[in-house]
């Protein structure tokens, strides 16, 4: 899986040139500076890694009696954007829903295919690409300041803003695909998950404090 992912990116980089963002220090200040740095070889290696993490990830599952499992698939999100920053968290991310979407078995059960993404379900993984990005731009903060409590609200902000993003796509989603009212989907495709959430949160949060290759 890890090189299928290298393959992709180094696919997309024949086609479109070398990857490159406009960042500074992975800040929401960069998109005031524009500053532009390409991806290296390094990056693009952090990057593979937590595409293919997020794959396993998917793969450790609880299935429930209403068909939406339980997964690690959001832990990979929060650890994607925490620890590599908005950019690079963000690309990762993508390039693990691009897989899936063109059929490589990576989604939870190791499903993969467009129809997954027009299932029921599908709104949670349309949700994973935006969540990455606010999880990353709200949960940066300069070095000096990385292991004090500000740094620590600022990421439980971050993941918090991002659940919120793939729940409510998730639910919406699942809403209009089963003809379910709001309270249902809730039910099935929401309030279960919630608390499973903290531990996660928590895990990624101290990824956040302990690592970090951002720069």
């Amino acid at each position: 899986m890890f090189k299928k992912t290298i393959q992709l990116i180094c696919a997309f980089e024949k086609k479109y040139g070398t990857i490159h963002f406009m960042y500074k220090s992975d800040a929401p200040a960069t998109l005031k500076k524009e500053k532009k740095q390409r991806f290296s070889t390094r990056d693009i290696v952090h990057i593979a890694v937590f595409a293919a993490l997020l794959c396993v990830l998917a793969q450790i599952a609880v299935p429930t009696p209403w068909g939406i499992p339980f997964t690690l698939q959001t832990l990979g999100i929060m650890l994607s954007a925490v620890i590599l920053g908005w950019a690079k968290g963000s690309i990762a991310v993508f390039i693990y829903v691009i897989m899936g979407a063109v059929g490589l078995p990576v989604f939870a059960g190791l499903n993969g295919g467009f129809g997954v993404i027009m299932g029921p379900t599908g709104g949670f993984i349309l949700g994973f690409v935006p969540a990455a990005m606010f999880i990353g731009l709200l949960s940066v903060n300069p070095p000096a300041v990385k292991k004090t409590k500000s740094y620590c609200a600022r990421l439980v902000a971050g993941i918090t803003v991002g659940l919120i993003i793939i729940y409510s796509i998730g639910t919406v989603w699942f809403m209009y695909l089963t003809n379910s009212t709001i309270t249902a989907a809730l039910s099935m495709a929401t309030l279960p998950f919630l608390l499973p959430e903290i531990p996660k949160a928590v895990i990624a949060i101290i990824g956040g404090v302990k690592i970090s290759v951002k720069q």
